[in-house]
């Protein structure tokens, strides 16, 4: 089983798929980690209120520029 990134509290992410009414690359902050459950809450950019997000849909924004740049 692939090991996936340990997000932290600050960490600046992009959801990689639609989520709800969140469209595939919302961008958000981190807010509060929950590793037992693989999810974070993150609190969209231009939205209320947080939203708990699986680690599997989202990215850290700086592999995907890094990736963009590739």
């Amino acid at each position: 089983m692939a090991l996936s990134h340990s997000f932290q509290v600050g960490d600046r992410v992009r959801t990689i798929r639609k989520h709800g009414d969140l469209p595939k690359g919302a961008n958000g902050t981190i807010i509060r980690v929950f590793e037992a459950a693989d999810c974070s809450d993150v609190q969209f950019d231009g939205r209320p209120g947080h939203r708990l997000v699986a680690h599997s849909d989202l990215a850290m924004i700086e592999q995907v520029v890094e990736s963009a740049q590739v």
